[in-house]
């Protein structure tokens, strides 16, 4: 599970070799992770990693200030892959195109009080899931990333978001069959 990057956005920008030396670091599994999971391709991937890393530090001077750059990364990262890949044509458009992300076993974890057939009905509800509301719900609960964070990674509205964030929770309310505020519960005790 991750939590926030804690990179120097404005280290990076006046040339800072140890922050830029830190987000390469920081970035580069969380991409790759993100990335494999978009194109199934990791080779495509490693390269757009390393060509979206090298842009950060050549470009460094032109980098607009930011507060929380996080989302921006990940929305770098994901048009470099798309056009990438597009021009490849070794992949479909990355909007629909089969993100499947495997949550690790960990992350479900759930305490020992939690019931067990709930978890796997959990689990197998997100396996249902389309893999847009998937990535909305990977973005949002395991990446932590606010609405307007995960929307810009998705290139969709703010209000898009909330509208498939809540018919992602409605249908595994309506799957699982428990409250949806215990399943709120549980995404956010196991995600975040």
């Amino acid at each position: 599970m991750y939590k926030r990057l804690e990179i120097s956005w404005t280290g990076i920008a006046i040339g800072d070799k140890d922050a830029y030396s830190n987000a390469y670091r920081k970035l580069y599994e969380r991409f790759y992770n993100y990335g494999v999971k978009l194109v199934q391709d990791s080779g495509l991937v490693e390269d757009v990693i390393q060509e979206v890393l090298m842009m950060l530090w050549t470009n460094r001077e032109g980098l607009p200030s930011i507060k929380n750059p996080d989302g921006y990364y990940y929305v770098l990262f994901r048009r470099a892959l798309s056009k990438r890949a597009e021009a490849l044509a070794k992949t479909r458009s990355l909007d629909t195109a089969g993100f499947d992300p495997e949550f690790p076993a960990d992350v479900f974890m759930i305490r020992r009080e939690t019931d067990t057939a709930v978890r796997e009905k959990l689990i197998t509800a997100i396996n249902t899931l389309s893999p847009r509301q998937r990535e909305a719900l990977f973005l949002r609960f395991y990446e932590g990333f606010s609405y307007e964070e995960t929307a810009a990674i998705l290139g969709i509205s703010v209000k898009a978001t909330y509208k498939l964030m809540a018919r992602s929770l409605l249908t595994l309310r309506d799957k699982v069959s428990v409250p949806l505020v215990y399943i709120f519960f549980l995404l956010k005790e196991n995600f975040c």
